[in-house]
This record gives C-alpha cells, structure tokens and sequence, in this order.
C-alpha cells in the first residue's frame, strides 16, 4: 500500500490535470560562468540543470520568461583557518525564455549562465559535513516595487544553523543579459546600479531551526501599494499548522540590518486545516511548495482586482512513497486569504499532469503566469506580470529526477477544480 516517508500508510485517488510534463531541453555544454568570464568545468557527474523557477516577463519583452535553476556543483577550494580546503560549490544557472505552444515547453533565448552569487564560507551545523556551500532551490516572483526577486536557499552566515534562505532584490543586479531585456519595459521599476547585489539572509526572530526551506513569499492586498510599494515580502512559513511571518518592523528599511531580515509570527492562523481535508497524511509533512501569487477570480480584462475577488493562490506538497521504489512529490492547489492574517481559504484535491508517472523526485517551485488574453487598461498598470486571473493558464515548474527541468502546463480552473472551503463544516 502506497505511504508517506514517515511510513503512515495510505491509499488515496488523484486527479490528473493539464498535458503531459515536457522538458526543457538545453545544451549543458555551453554554460557561461559570469564570474570567470569561462564555459564550466563541472567538478564531477552532477553536470545538469534541475528543479527550475520560472518568472514571467512583461509583454513586449524578447523573454517571455526567465528561468533560474540548480545547476551543475563545481570544486572551489577555500582558506578556511589558514587552512586550503576542498569544497563543493552548489552553483543557480539562469536563462532566457520563451514558451512555443507546439512542444508546450520553454525553449531557451538566451545562453545559460551561473550567477554570480558569492557566498561566505561558513562552518554551520550541518549534519552532511562541512564540503558544501553555494546556493539551492530557487523562487522567482515580482516584488511590489516591480522588481524581480530571486530567493533561495543558502549556508547560514551566522555558523550556528546549516542553511538559511536568502533574497537579491533585484536580479538585475547580478545579471546583465536581464538588465538590456527589461531596460525598455516600463511595467516595472528602473534599474539602479547598487554595485555588488546584497544577499539579505531571513531569519525568524524566535525559533529558528538548524535547516530553513520552503518559506512562500507573498505580499499583501489585491494589488501593490502606489504610494509605498514593498520589495520585502511577508511569507507562509508553515501549511499544517498554518504560520505566517511577517519582517519584525513596520518599514522595511529599518527591518534590515547586516543584511538580515528578521520576521515574527504575528496573526498566526494556528489551525490545521489541510490535514481535515486530506487525513490520510501525517500533519508534520506537509510543506509548502510555490510561492503564493495573487489571483482574481474573473476572466482578465473583464474587472480590476479588489480584496473582495482576489486571493492568494499556491501549492503545497507532501513527499510521499507510493510504491517500495518511487518517492515523489503529491501535489495540492490552495488558496489564502489577501488580507490578515493571510488565512487559507480552499484546499484541493491531490493532482498529476496527464500522462506523467512521477516515478522519482518531481520538485515543483514556482508557477508563472500563460495568459490566454494580453494585458488590457483595467487595472493593468497596478499589476505586475506574476497576477493571475481565472481564465489563465499556469506553468508549473517540475524537477525530475534532481537531473532534468520540467514544465507542467494547466488551466487556473483545472487545477482548482473541486476544491473545498477550508473551514468547510462537513468535514
């Protein structure tokens, strides 16, 4: 019988959605370290591209989309205590992006390159050993100060935890392919030159553990501020029980010190409302997925965003073994409230791509917006390109196997088909 990895056991139906997963193909061969100025010499067999974010660009752009992902480990040897050491350097690749409707995939427009995202070389507490640093499993969104955001996963600076999760702001700041892209857009903020990106290290401010993954960034409201738009987004920490962390001060500017972001439990929605919907599962592994993005529940053009039609919409997931070989990742669509305290509000069905066995580790990080309509006047200028609407489609980013970079394809409707209110009584 099928269970989760913590041996509960289940036997649970799910809906298939969408079209068959399609992978990305690029040329491995030709990736660019920015760095140096050099293709890459892999340090050993770990030589491909996986688990995948995708962020969509303004219209008009030649991207549609940008993609940045795990890519290939390369050998760094660092003084560590006057010491020479031997580590393995965990290494984001990004490219250029756009979607042909044929192969229903993304297909590379721009030579793939590793950012240049220094790290310092700490001695955290990591049960793995001390060999590793560099950077892992990223998330792209827009901020609300229309900037695009990477986050992702990072040696703790403070060497009294393993991994922490990290922000560049803007990461224009680190990659110049993507500043000649967007320079012409005005759906989003110009691009000032800040010297060397800052990574902003986030940190709860009570309670933080030795390893810190999965925190879904999102921001407040039916759409940005135009007064005071916010690059720091607050974030769902955990799904079940439900813990949402907002930064520690009220302006962002003062809640960033040392390149830390520090970020409380305020409001937290302590239920555990997923585990009522899906029992079969243990309550503790349950995780988020995606990023949560804004979404209004009418057909795009057709009316402006307001906190009355707009939800926050998400995925979470469960690693779970359905048979003595396979693990992979169950997936669930889920929706919260706009406003505080940020509360979920549907839960879905458990659901796979059509035509696609996850046979082994499919990681899904982001979902990027496919409109069937371009952008009008209603309310357009207020938005950023991350906003869904109901009669979009998704892009659903999918690592398989830790080795290739998928793409799962879905209407909005599909995937929220036969949700339930997560308060819902008859449960």
């Amino acid at each position: 019988m099928p269970r989760n990895v913590s041996g509960h056991a289940y036997d649970v139906p799910f809906r298939l959605v969408g079209a068959p997963v399609q992978v990305i193909d690029m040329d491995h061969k030709v990736i660019l370290n920015l760095e140096t100025g050099q293709l890459i010499k892999p340090g050993d067999k770990r030589a491909t591209c996986f688990n995948p974010a995708y962020l969509r660009m303004p219209d008009g752009m030649a991207w549609q989309y940008v993609v940045v992902s795990r890519g290939p480990w390369l050998p760094e040897i660092v003084r560590w205590n006057d010491t020479l050491e031997d580590m393995r350097l965990e290494t984001l690749v990004a490219f250029g992006a756009n979607y042909n409707p044929v192969s229903d995939t993304l297909v590379p427009a721009s030579p793939p390159v590793i950012l240049p995202i220094r790290h310092m070389i700490g001695k955290g507490k990591c049960s793995y050993g001390d060999w590793i640093t560099g950077s892992d499993d990223p998330r792209l969104f827009w901020s609300d100060a229309r900037t695009p955001t990477l986050q992702f996963g990072h040696i703790a600076l403070d060497n009294e935890h393993c991994r922490n999760l990290a922000l560049i702001l803007d990461l224009r700041d680190i990659w110049p392919d993507l500043r000649h892209i967007l320079k012409s857009s005005k759906a989003i903020a110009s691009w000032t030159p800040v010297g060397n990106a800052t990574i902003l290290e986030l940190i709860r401010a009570k309670g933080n553990v030795d390893t810190e993954k999965n925190w879904a960034a999102f921001f407040h409201t039916a759409y940005p501020s135009s007064v005071h738009p916010t690059s720091i987004p607050s974030f769902h920490y955990g799904a079940a029980p439900q813990v949402v962390l907002y930064p520690s001060t009220a302006t962002e500017e003062s809640s960033v010190e040392n390149n830390v972001v520090k970020f409380d439990e305020i409001n937290v929605v302590n239920k555990d409302q997923i585990t009522r919907h899906h029992p079969h599962y243990a309550t503790h592994a349950f995780h988020h997925s995606t990023s949560l993005y804004r979404l209004t529940m009418c057909p795009r053009n057709t009316c402006a965003p307001t906190v009355e039609n707009t939800v926050l919409f998400g995925l979470v997931h469960i690693l779970v073994q359905r048979n003595e070989e396979a693990l992979e990742y169950g997936r669930f669509p889920v929706t919260w409230n706009v406003t505080t305290p940020n509360e979920m509000l549907t839960i879905g069905a458990e659901f796979r791509f059509n035509g696609t066995t996850d046979r082994t580790y499919v990681f899904s990080l982001t979902m990027a917006v496919l409109p069937r309509t371009s952008d009008g006047k209603l309310g357009a200028e207020r938005l950023t390109p991350s906003h869904f609407f109901w009669d979009d489609d998704v892009l659903v980013s999918l690592g398989v196997k830790d080795s290739e970079m998928g793409v799962g394809h879905a209407s909005v409707q599909e995937l929220l088909r036969g949700s339930r209110l997560a308060d819902d009584p008859a449960l």
